[in-house]
């Protein structure tokens, strides 16, 4: 994808008491504000807090200014449990030998929309600023995400066992319907077991230690088994794969959801392909005609939005590639459906499409070094996205991206679009988005079309309360490229923050898979 084209005011002291009668402006600042975040009156062995701010405009009522700051900190505290979840996940692979890899990807990518009761928040505003600290009690969400694990086994067990119960009767269309139903479960319990585990401090240390899914994947390896004995077609190609995933999502397919289909993309790396993409075309046209599902696009202009999202992963699995569908709820991040299938790799590569991009390797190094010691962004928020959203995203040739961002404080603006080749584009640097801007969508003046040559590439957006220093760049084409390496970029960019200690500096990454348009 290398072508691209392309009011606030302070309020006195009277006001803000008017407007939040609820906050006491002639307090001492606390230390959670003046420290945006790092240090709180909560131990991080009993708590988990969750820091969030926004800047007041004439535009917006103190009501909707208060609810981006709540909803801020309340993303931040969230944040924290999915990056100890995705922690977990890897040392979980390296334990269990990857028998849980498809499962981890999901706890890992559902756990951003958690479920959390029992918070408490703290407000406080100092001139044009609103802050909010957000906190729960480990002991509590711990007991909430245990009682959870319980009854989703106790479901799980019922579900397997009625299935054997009628498969012992004969009624194989029914063994068939429990069995699948048991799927989503198992996926909730790994997720809800991972989250058990990232809340574990000296606090709950001990408790509950005694169970995991080993327990259970006796059980899901069978309901595996007897999925595939009943199922009435064997996958002799990709269009057999497609049906039999399809035709085994069970009886949420006839429920009238409004779904939004997602990527399919390899392993836990973000990143789709060819051979993806293809699966998810004509998983779209079968769900369309076989399911009550009201399929939509992430571009598409929706009267509302869709309630749920259809996404999945691929891995090597011997001689096979496996493949694993999940259906999630958008608000919870439940998973209600859930569908394999295991093709063999020789059909794979007899119909010629290329499993992972080719440079795919260097990509993942790369998105490794950019999630690597990003720290703490201190309150500052920076939301990017594309007309077709924000994760794993895939676009075939001729397509155009829009990108749009949003702050919540006035900050400078950097981005850099790293290609396919390795070379590295200043898009943009020190943009300023000021007051009036702020929790408003900006979107970037210039488009970009999804030209060859194609693989992996990622846009990387960084927001700053202080100017950027000067990059070192070669004007090529009068395009400037990256002078210095990636690791010497990161190095020089994130070592801003300490050498001016009040800086705020939040960064987000795009993954792009760009590939030829897929012809029928």
């Amino acid at each position: 994808m290398k072508k691209y084209r392309g009011k606030l005011r302070v309020l006195p002291i009277l006001g803000i008491l008017i407007t939040f009668p609820l906050i006491n402006v002639f307090s001492q600042t606390p230390e959670w504000v003046s420290t945006y975040g790092t240090n709180t009156p909560y131990s991080g062995e009993s708590h988990i807090t969750g820091f969030g701010m926004s800047t007041v405009s004439e535009e917006a009522t103190a009501e909707e200014v208060l609810a981006i700051a709540e909803a801020n900190s309340r993303s931040d505290l969230i944040q924290k449990i999915t990056v100890d979840v995705s922690s977990l996940s890897q040392i979980f692979e390296e334990e269990t030998n990857g028998n849980y890899s498809s499962q981890t990807m999901f706890a890992t990518e559902s756990s951003s929309n958690l479920s959390i009761y029992g918070l408490s928040r703290e407000n406080y505003v100092d001139g044009n600023r609103v802050y909010v600290l957000t906190s729960v009690s480990r002991e509590n969400l711990f007991g909430q995400y245990v009682s959870n694990r319980k009854e989703l086994l106790s479901q799980f067990t019922s579900s397997v066992e009625n299935g054997k119960a009628s498969l012992e009767n004969g009624n194989k269309e029914l063994a068939l319907s429990q069995f699948i139903e048991a799927k989503p479960l198992y996926a909730e319990l790994i997720k809800a077991w991972m989250i058990t585990r990232s809340l574990e401090s000296s606090v709950t240390e001990g408790k509950e230690r005694s169970w995991s899914p080993d327990n259970i994947r006796a059980d899901m390896e069978y309901v595996d088994r007897q999925i595939n004995e009943l199922t009435n077609r064997k996958v002799n190609s990709l269009d057999d794969a497609v049906w039999v995933m399809v035709n085994n999502f069970g009886s949420e397919s006839e429920k009238n959801h409004s779904l939004n289909m997602g990527s399919i993309t390899f392993e836990d790396s973000g990143i789709s392909s060819v051979f993806a993409n293809f699966l998810r075309q004509n998983l779209l046209q079968e769900l369309g005609a076989k399911t009550s599902w009201n399929i939509v696009e992430a571009n598409a202009q929706l009267k509302q939005d869709p309630t749920h999202i259809l996404t999945g992963t691929f891995w090597n699995a011997g001689n096979n590639v496996d493949v694993l569908l999940d259906v999630r709820e958008i608000k919870t991040g439940t998973v209600i459906a859930s569908s394999n299938a295991s093709i063999s790799q020789s059909i794979v590569e007899e119909s010629g499409l290329q499993l992972i991009p080719d440079n795919y390797e260097n990509a993942v190094k790369d998105l490794e070094a950019l999630k690597e010691n990003k720290g703490d962004s201190r309150g500052l928020k920076l939301e990017v996205w594309t007309t077709k959203g924000s994760d794993q995203l895939v676009y075939e040739e001729g397509e155009l991206m829009e990108v749009s961002l949003q702050v919540n404080i006035p900050s400078y603006i950097r981005i850099l679009y790293h290609l396919n080749d390795g070379t590295r584009v200043l898009l943009t640097d020190s943009h300023f988005i000021n007051e009036r801007a702020v929790n408003k969508s900006y979107t970037l003046p210039y488009q970009f079309e999804c030209v060859a040559p194609f693989g992996v590439e990622m846009m990387q957006v960084i927001a700053q309360t202080e100017p950027f220093e000067r990059l070192q760049t070669k004007m090529v084409d009068g395009i400037p490229y990256l002078a210095e390496d990636l690791e010497e970029f990161l190095s020089n960019t994130r070592g801003f923050k300490i050498k001016k200690q009040e800086a705020q500096q939040a960064e987000e990454v795009l993954t792009i898979t760009t590939m030829p348009k897929l012809v029928n």
